[in-house]
């Protein structure tokens, strides 16, 4: 195979390439959005295990 590749299968191999790395990295930035959405939402969070609850001072209405 080497040496007998043409240009436009190089150019369209290289463009697939930079496609999936485009893919993977936006489904990278969504999985986090997601998780930082969920934990908002619930207020927990699942690394540690805990409640993030407490850090908001409901008494002067926050």
């Amino acid at each position: 195979m080497i040496g007998k590749a043409d240009v436009s299968s190089l150019t369209l191999s290289l463009n697939r390439q930079q496609e999936a790395q485009r893919n993977y990295i936006n489904a990278l930035k969504n999985y986090w959005l997601s998780y930082y959405k969920i934990r908002r939402l619930t207020l927990y969070d699942f690394s540690l295990r805990t409640s993030l609850a407490n850090m908001f001072d409901y008494s002067h209405g926050m």
